[in-house]
């Protein structure tokens, strides 16, 4: 028996003892499960049981889902696993909303028209934010399962089993990453906010304020740094991302605005003018 097959029969041991007693099917695979491997481990040189060990044991991984356990396999990581399909290391602009088809605006279009440029910048935030917050999430759920079961995860290859390594694979791959301190992006969004005195200023992250308090600058900065004095590189990272989501949300509400009130002169100007034209010269003269 080579020393490939120990992982299987390791798997195999794991099911047959995490396998509810109380089910009749599962009380009988779990005794067949506990014989092919006895008898595996009597006989090392039986590569034709080895290798009929190993298919059964796949098989049973395989269709763990409807199996009876004591503790379910992936029941925390399942929720996790539909987020896969959503994640790009690398996304494309406009990869999330996908406003556009094939003809996306080039980089001379962004810089002509800043509003445009800014909506740009909050798709991909958001896809980071998003990918943050399954790496975070994906992280917990992993800790809740079963030893065993990030066990049988590495050894088989079901493509339950893929999409639960990319989620380890992301939690590893956004944790590397130091990039901005978070602290410091709060301080520079509070010294904006206080210089500008803007209305739409972002807001510190802080999960114990609700939005709407009217809470001083300073009090949020100070809790934001007590929290992320404890806090780990990836939830330091998904609250900077919300805090660049935040920024980036009021630099494009201002941008609207003051497109909003360029289009107001100019339809004023405009009405002006209009009405300008539809004078006859009788009413100037009586206008004058």
């Amino acid at each position: 028996m080579s020393s490939d097959a120990e992982p299987v029969l390791q798997l195999g041991r794991d099911l047959a003892d995490a396998l509810d007693p109380s089910d009749v099917l599962g009380r009988w695979m779990s005794h067949h499960l506990a014989d092919l491997i006895t008898r595996c481990e009597a006989n090392p040189d039986d590569e034709e049981l080895a290798a009929a060990t190993r298919d059964v044991v796949l098989r049973v991984w395989e269709r763990k889902g409807g199996a009876r356990f004591q503790t379910q396999p992936f029941a925390y990581v399942q929720p996790v696993l539909r987020a896969i399909a959503r994640l790009d290391p690398d996304p494309d602009p406009w990869a999330y909303y996908r406003p556009f088809d094939e003809r996306v605006p080039n980089a001379e279009a962004l810089a002509s028209y800043p509003l445009l440029q800014v909506a740009c910048d909050i798709d991909r935030e958001v896809g980071h934010l998003i990918r943050l917050g399954v790496a975070v999430t994906a992280r917990k759920a992993l800790s809740r399962e079963e030893p065993w079961v990030i066990a049988g995860m590495e050894t088989a290859e079901t493509e339950e089993d893929h999409a639960a390594r990319a989620l380890q694979q992301l939690v590893r791959r956004l944790r590397l990453p130091a990039g901005p301190d978070p602290r410091e992006t709060l301080e520079s969004d509070n010294q904006v906010s206080m210089e500008s005195g803007s209305a739409h200023s972002a807001a510190p992250v802080d999960d114990k304020v609700c939005p709407s308090e009217p809470v001083s600058a300073d009090a949020n900065s100070n809790d934001a740094a007590d929290t992320f004095e404890s806090a780990d590189a990836l939830t330091m990272g998904l609250r900077s991302a919300v805090v660049r989501c935040r920024r980036l949300i009021d630099q494009f509400a201002d941008l609207c605005e003051e497109q909003t009130a360029v289009e107001r002169e100019e339809n004023m100007g405009r009405t002006e003018s209009m009405a300008c034209e539809d004078q006859t010269p009788e009413d100037a003269m009586e206008r004058d």
